[in-house]
Formats: structure tokens, C-alpha cells, sequence
């Protein structure tokens, strides 16, 4: 449930899960929110196997699944927001996540 509670924070776009190990919030939010694409990112294999057949499964055609570390996760195109769940301490989590995402959008005045 907990999970869920972060869905209307979400914007559409792409939306990573770091650490996604057993989809959650990823998967989770992939049922909430068909309209965000949610890319999971895991770097051990037998999670991954397990997170993308559970994504089959479910028909969630708004998850694709990563085997990497956040660190070194090869995204093709940015990610507009992150979520992760008991990965590391935020001063941690940060620096690693931050290269996954998009440059704030600046406005002109």
C-alpha cells in the first residue's frame, strides 16, 4: 500500500525504480499509473528474470527492465524522476541517480 501512496506524485515520462528487487514500488506504480513508463532497475539477474516475467505476466506494457547498477545503467533517454526503496542513504542515493535524469526544465522570462 505504502507503494501506491507515491503514484500521484508521479508526472507522465519515464520514471525509474532503482533497486527494484521485488517490484516494489515499481511494479506497483506500473499498475497505478499506465501512463508513466516505469524502467526498473536491478542489477541481480535472478531479479531481474523474476521482475520481468511478473511484468509479463501482468500485461504491463509500461515497464522495462534494467540489469544494472544505477551507477551504470544505459538508459538510451534520460529519466524525468527517480523512486527507489531501502537502495542507500540519500546522500548516497543522489549522486548515483542524478546522471539517469533529464536537466530541470529552465523557463525564459
Amino acid at each position: 500500500m505504502n507503494s501506491a501512496l507515491v503514484a500521484p506524485l508521479l508526472r507522465s515520462g519515464r520514471v525509474g525504480d532503482v533497486g527494484s528487487g521485488a517490484g516494489l514500488p515499481g511494479l506497483v506504480l506500473a499498475i497505478a499509473r499506465p501512463d508513466v513508463e516505469l524502467v526498473l532497475i536491478e542489477p541481480m539477474e535472478r531479479r531481474v528474470d523474476w521482475l520481468t516475467e511478473e511484468a509479463d505476466a501482468l500485461g504491463l506494457d509500461n515497464v522495462e527492465v534494467v540489469r544494472a547498477r544505477a551507477e551504470e545503467a544505459q538508459l538510451g533517454e534520460p529519466l524525468d524522476q527517480v523512486t527507489a526503496r531501502a537502495v542507500s542513504a540519500l546522500s548516497k542515493l543522489l549522486p548515483l541517480t542524478a546522471p539517469c535524469c533529464a536537466p530541470a526544465a529552465s523557463s525564459s522570462s
